[in-house]
């Protein structure tokens, strides 16, 4: 299975169950506003990140690292994988999903990468 049948982009999905949208919806928010350049929003997502320990902010912080119209507030690419990886290993099912993308095209070509991004993938569309 290739990404193209995987449905393109995660983050115009479905809503998720009750118990992550209500927070998908609050973190987007502030991510729409910490993209247009709001510090303070910035900040109150990477406190939910660290301090809190939440999935969907720590997937937050990957989106707007790796949108090209947003602020950049220095996160390395490193440390954004890293978070992306966390709240996938959480059961975030976008984190999952953007893990996965993220795997197939980096290492597409590499038979191990590719299982365990379709392992992500797959587990992001079953929900968690």
């Amino acid at each position: 299975m290739t990404f193209s049948q995987l449905g393109g982009n995660r983050s115009f999905a479905d809503e998720l169950p009750e118990y992550w949208q209500s927070q998908r919806d609050f973190i987007n928010q502030l991510g729409n506003q910490a993209c247009r350049g709001s510090k303070s929003d910035y900040e109150r997502i990477m406190g939910l990140a660290v301090v809190e320990d939440d999935p969907v902010a720590k997937n937050q912080l990957g989106w707007i690292q790796v949108t090209p119209a947003c602020t950049d507030y220095g996160l390395s690419d490193a440390r954004m994988r890293e978070l992306v990886r966390e709240a996938a290993t959480q059961s975030y099912p976008i984190a999952q999903f953007n893990l996965g993308r993220y795997l197939l095209r980096r290492h597409g070509g590499n038979d191990v990468r590719r299982q365990e991004a379709l392992c992500w993938i797959y587990r992001s569309i079953e929900g968690g």
